[in-house]
């Protein structure tokens, strides 16, 4: 069997693909609402301050580009469990590809556990989020030349 993840920073689909029949199943969809959020939304109102150094001056934190990249995390690491829930019940057998923007693709490696890793076959650097399901396995077959 093989897994095929599409996703980025707020949503996901995880699919299985049976050439056998050449078709490509979406198993199940994913939404993290949070990575949508405005970084206003995210973060407090007012930044935290630090002392700037040894003139006593301070500095306000900035943690608006840090929000995005957490709730990222997040949802990798989501994911990243699920991926291996699903290969653990699959066997060993079971192959993955992945699709999805360079960012959030390694924001996912850096998630996947040894057994993930090792069913990782391809990778593509890619966002096909916003692809019909009608129309995803002509998009993921751009990429993936054995979806046919």
């Amino acid at each position: 069997m093989t897994l095929i993840l599409v996703a980025d920073a707020s949503r996901a689909r995880l699919c299985s693909w049976n050439p056998t029949q050449s078709k490509l199943q979406i198993l199940e969809e994913f939404a993290h609402p949070e990575s949508r959020l405005h970084s206003r939304d995210l973060v407090s109102d007012r930044p935290g301050r630090t002392q700037a150094g040894p003139g006593g001056g301070r500095a306000a934190m900035d943690q608006r580009s840090d929000a995005h990249k957490r709730e990222a995390e997040r949802f990798a690491t989501e994911l990243a469990a699920r991926l291996q829930r699903e290969i653990g019940k699959s066997g060993p057998m079971t192959r993955l590809a992945v699709v999805a923007p360079p960012a959030f693709l390694g924001h996912l490696r850096n998630k996947f556990s040894r057994q993930c890793t090792d069913a990782l076959r391809e990778t593509a650097a890619a966002d096909l989020c916003s692809v019909r399901d009608h129309d995803l396995k002509q998009a993921v077959a751009k990429h993936f030349f054995w979806v046919d």
